[in-house]
């Protein structure tokens, strides 16, 4: 099966169980009006086709500019250029991550314009880096992963003690974020860049992973920080779910569309020039090679704002108006029925997961399979979710 079909059939499998669930409660438990209903099923459409072109953009363009990246600089074997490149690609990588930009907006909203939703990025973005930063030095000098992160995790449970439950939330929340679309991809095709020039080759693939893990911790580091020395007094904001009236189905995703395109725009374009200018100074990509980089950041433009348009003006609406009315309802156990369900289905469909997922598969050599990478991941959201709304 060639690459466009696989990832069609991957990206239906994703998409279509959430669309068959929100239709079902919408016949059972929560009828929805017709132009709600209408916006959501092409929203739906218009997340499978970006999905499917953002996945194919990956793979001609950003999976293959990590690792390329990576090459470079294990080949360099200088610390101050490792450490360098470990922050500022960490700090672009984040500041373009649409899911960052999102919680951004909300803790602004949460804090009442108290913390601001710039801050959020510029703080996450920089505690990411420098923790991308020291993944890529452990993966030089073969520092235990094991080690580094019961520190990191050891030291945040320290901090956790010093800041109020709300900036707890925010800032765990904020490592979810800041590992989405571009993210998972880039710092897992630099992290194999890099591990894949050791001469161990069963030592490049233990290291091939962890470096996420590593980032992560720096957005819950931040975060936390940012708490202990902002202390924001009114954390209170009202989260009623607010549906505009729209005359069509239509209207919604015209006005959404500019948005839409713009942060793919934001997203992207660091990663771009990241090329244009390591490809002068390193990879002297020509012709066809150079062509297909840029096919898939073409792909993965297109694919990325048809994604966020149909989030964000189709499933958005649907999201908030179903958790509404089912938190209203008399039992609680439909709601957190159907946030176990929702858990497992929306995992399936998050394109960083089909990477991360693909990666192991392929760094394995298969002794590690996707299904089953996936399962794991998909049951974990869904207890996850599912125990979020019990407490």
């Amino acid at each position: 099966m060639n690459a466009p079909l696989e990832r069609l059939k991957e990206t239906l499998g994703a998409v279509l169980p959430i669309t068959a669930i929100v239709m079902i409660l919408h016949m059972t438990l929560v009828p929805m009006e017709p132009s709600l209903l209408y916006g959501f099923l092409l929203g739906a459409s218009a997340i499978i086709v970006g999905l499917v072109l953002f996945l194919i953009g990956v793979d001609l363009g950003i999976t293959p500019l990590g690792s390329m990246t990576g090459e470079v600089l294990a080949k360099k074997n200088r610390l101050w250029i490792v450490l360098a490149a470990g922050l500022i690609l960490g700090f672009l990588i984040t500041v373009a991550e649409p899911g960052l930009l999102v919680l951004a907006n909300q803790v602004e909203r949460l804090t009442v314009g108290n913390i601001g939703s710039l801050d959020i990025v510029m703080v996450v973005s920089g505690g990411l880096a420098v923790m991308v930063a020291l993944g890529l030095v452990r993966i030089i000098f073969n520092w235990p992963l094991y080690i580094i992160l019961t520190i990191l995790y050891g030291a945040i449970l320290l901090f956790a003690r010093f800041v109020s439950p709300e900036f707890l939330a925010i800032a765990f929340d904020a490592s979810g974020a800041t590992t989405g679309l571009l993210a998972v991809p880039f710092i897992l095709a630099l992290s194999i860049g890099i591990s894949h020039l050791k001469a161990d080759s069963r030592a490049s693939e233990k290291d091939s992973f962890g470096l996420i893990a590593i980032a992560s911790t720096g957005a819950i580091f931040s975060v936390l920080l940012l708490g202990i020395v902002s202390e924001p007094k009114d954390m209170q904001a009202g989260l009623e779910p607010h549906l505009p009236e729209k005359e069509s189905v239509l209207e919604a995703f015209s006005a959404m569309a500019p948005e839409s395109f713009w942060e793919a725009v934001v997203a992207l374009m660091p990663l771009l020039v990241v090329f244009f200018v390591l490809n002068m100074m390193a990879f002297r990509l020509r012709g066809r090679r150079f062509t297909r980089v840029l096919k898939g950041f073409a792909y993965a433009f297109l694919g990325l704002s048809l994604f966020l348009l149909g989030v964000n003006a189709g499933f958005m609406d649907v999201g908030s108006e179903l958790g509404y009315r089912l938190a209203s309802m008399d039992s609680g156990i439909y709601v957190v029925a159907v946030a176990f369900i929702l858990g497992i289905v929306t995992i399936l469909a998050e394109p960083a997961v089909y990477v991360l997922t693909h990666q192991i598969e392929e760094v394995t050599s298969g002794s590690v399979q996707r299904k089953f990478v996936l399962t794991a991941l998909a049951l974990g959201v869904g207890v996850a979710v599912a125990l979020s709304i019990v407490r």
